[in-house]
Order: structure tokens, then C-alpha cells, then sequence
């Protein structure tokens, strides 16, 4: 009985003070979905720059070492947790000749079967091509690419290789399976987020007696534009809105309290015939409550907009936006208890008089 009297008479302090409901509405919604959008976006920034900076192949390690390279420890790498893919790459004897295309030929480079995986192609089971070598040949997955010399390779895949910065070179090529256990020239592998532990295991792949006549090998990335780390996670943490959620709650504090206190006649005259704090602070709360429910669904939709637009990772995006909401609650729900909590029935007179 006594919470439905507390609900009953915070809905009757809703409807005969609406135009300071509405106008306490219309701040912390502006407040909450302006935070929640910019945090959301900015976090969306975050993970767009991630997946930049992988589609590009910044984020695949390469060690080159002229015939020192182990395929089958290379190969191994992908075994290891943490690691998404891992490969051994070596030229061709010889570059191919298209029958289709007398006269010319096609770069070759010999793999390990995972080595696909590097190129964004599942085809370990017959050769890729690259995207411009494919379209020049009239190729697509599956079909069958026939030699001059009366040789036929099936195309298990199509990978692509634009122009933004990654090494040259299998822009226009096919890359033909081989077996792993054999000398190669590189190991690929990839992690993500990316490790330290990395560099050390494609060292490891490099065979000490064959590195003695080799060249020393050489540690970088396929694509060494975009750098060899990714700093845009911290990059994220040091981002201007990562204070959204502590603005909001104090914010929100600060106005809630304000409009508590324009309400300190009303309250005091309550304490003043016996209506005791604790219930004056629960209708308090109610009456934040009802405000607050329309600007949560206002910010759960603004951070769903924005994270469903995100090309991936929107729950992150998300979360971003409702730690927002919740600093605003939090700060709502304070200043209303701080606010209430200081009304007192002495204080009829003082505040009859500030009117």
C-alpha cells in the first residue's frame, strides 16, 4: 500500500508540474543522447581503423630469408593460440603460360596450403589467383585454367590485392599450392590484437644451416604504410569522449538537484505536516524515474542506430552509448536523493519567503 501511494503521488507531481518535467526531460535527453552518440561514434571510429588497418594486411608479419625458410614450421604457427593464420611463400620454377594468352604469362608463386588463408581465400585446394589476373583470364572459382604446355590448374579462389601500400608483387599472380615440408623464402602469419610473441615464432622457422649461406633474414609486414603496430586501441582510450559517462552523471546531478530544490515549497509544507524524509525521497525517486524512462529509450535507440552502422563490432559501439546512459542515471538518481534529502520542515518559511 505504501509504495502504490508513493507511485500515485509521484504521478500527481508529474501532472501538475509537466512543464518542469518536460523541460527536465528535454535537458537530460539532449544531455544523454548528445554523450551517447558522440562516445558511440567515436568508438565506431575505433573499430573502423581496426579493420582498416587489417583488410590492408598491416596487421600480417612476414620474415624473408632466401631458401632458409621451414615450411612445416612455418605452417605449425597457426597452431599456436592467438594466431589467426600462418604460411610459407617461395617463387615458382617458372611463371605460367595461359593457353588462353599466348604470348604471355602469369607470375607464380608456390604456397603451403594454409598460406591461403592470408590472401582472405579458403582455396587450399587448387591454385588462387589475384583479383586483376582473374579478370584478365575471364576466371572465376572453379573453373579450370589451362596451360600451353596441356597442364590445367582448378582455381580454388579469387583474394585481392589493391594498390594501398602492400608489397608488390601478387598484385597479378597465382599462387599454386605446394607441400609444406620444404625450403621457402617467407613465412606470413597474422594475430590479432597483435603479439609480441610473433616475431619470435617466425624467427623460429628460419633453419640455421641453410641461413648460413643465405642472406640474414628480414623481419616486416606486408603493408609497413600503415605501421608496424596498431595504436589505434590506445589511441580509443585517449579519445575526448572517454569522459562522456562522468560529464553525464555530474551533469545530470546538477540538474536534477536544481529542479528538486525549485520544488523546496512544495516539500517542506510535506515535511512540515508529517510527511517524513524517507517518503519524500522515495516520490522524489519515482518522479526521476518517470523522466528517466523516456530518455533511456531515446539513448538505447541513438546507441543502436549508431552501433547497427557499424561495419563490425557494433556491440562494443553499443556499450559504448549505454555507458552513458548509465552515468546519467546514476547522476539523476544522486542529485534527486541528495536534493531531497536536504528539505527539511523547518525550512517552510525560508523557502516560502525565497518564492
Amino acid at each position: 500500500m505504501r509504495l502504490a501511494a508513493i507511485l500515485s503521488e509521484a504521478w500527481r507531481n508529474s501532472r501538475s508540474g509537466a512543464s518542469h518535467g518536460v523541460l527536465l526531460w528535454l535537458v537530460l535527453s539532449f544531455l544523454t543522447i548528445g554523450l551517447t552518440t558522440a562516445d558511440a561514434l567515436a568508438t565506431r571510429a575505433a573499430v573502423e581503423e581496426a579493420l582498416d588497418y587489417r583488410a590492408a594486411g598491416a596487421a600480417i608479419a612476414t620474415i624473408e630469408a632466401v631458401g632458409a625458410i621451414d615450411g612445416t614450421s612455418c605452417d605449425a604457427i597457426a597452431s599456436v593460440d592467438g594466431v589467426a593464420a600462418a604460411g610459407a611463400l617461395r617463387p615458382a620454377a617458372g611463371p605460367l603460360l595461359p593457353s588462353a594468352t599466348p604470348g604471355s604469362s602469369l607470375p607464380a608463386y608456390e604456397a603451403t596450403p594454409a598460406f591461403t588463408r592470408l590472401l582472405g581465400s579458403s582455396g587450399a585446394h587448387g591454385a588462387v589467383l589475384s583479383r586483376v589476373a582473374a579478370d584478365r583470364l575471364g576466371l572465376r572459382t572453379g573453373d579450370v585454367l589451362t596451360l600451353s604446355s596441356g597442364a590445367a590448374l582448378t582455381i580454388a579462389g579469387v583474394y585481392e590485392w589493391p594498390e594501398d601500400g602492400r608489397r608488390p608483387g601478387l598484385g597479378y599472380a597465382a599462387v599454386v599450392p605446394a607441400l609444406a615440408n620444404g625450403a621457402f623464402d617467407e613465412c606470413w602469419a597474422t594475430t590479432w590484437p597483435q603479439s609480441a610473441q610473433l616475431v619470435t615464432l617466425l624467427r623460429s622457422t628460419a633453419m640455421p644451416s641453410s641461413a648460413e649461406s643465405a642472406s640474414a633474414p628480414v623481419l616486416s609486414t606486408v603493408n609497413s604504410t600503415f605501421g608496424a603496430e596498431f595504436h589505434g586501441g590506445d589511441r580509443h582510450l585517449s579519445r575526448p569522449t572517454r569522459f562522456a559517462p562522468l560529464a553525464a552523471l555530474v551533469a545530470a546531478a546538477f540538474s536534477v538537484a536544481i529542479a528538486v530544490r525549485s520544488r523546496r515549497l512544495a516539500l517542506s509544507s510535506a515535511r512540515h505536516h508529517g510527511v517524513r524524509r524517507a517518503d519524500v525521497m522515495a516520490v522524489v525517486g519515482a518522479e526521476t524515474a518517470w523522466v528517466m524512462v523516456p530518455v533511456a529509450i531515446a539513448a538505447v535507440a541513438a546507441a543502436t542506430l549508431v552501433g547497427a552502422s557499424a561495419p563490425a563490432d557494433g556491440g562494443a559501439v553499443f556499450e559504448a552509448g549505454l555507458r552513458v546512459l548509465a552515468g546519467t542515471s546514476t547522476g539523476a538518481f544522486l542529485g534527486a536523493a541528495v536534493a531531497a534529502a536536504s528539505i527539511r520542515a523547518n525550512g517552510l518559511l525560508s523557502a516560502f519567503t525565497e518564492r
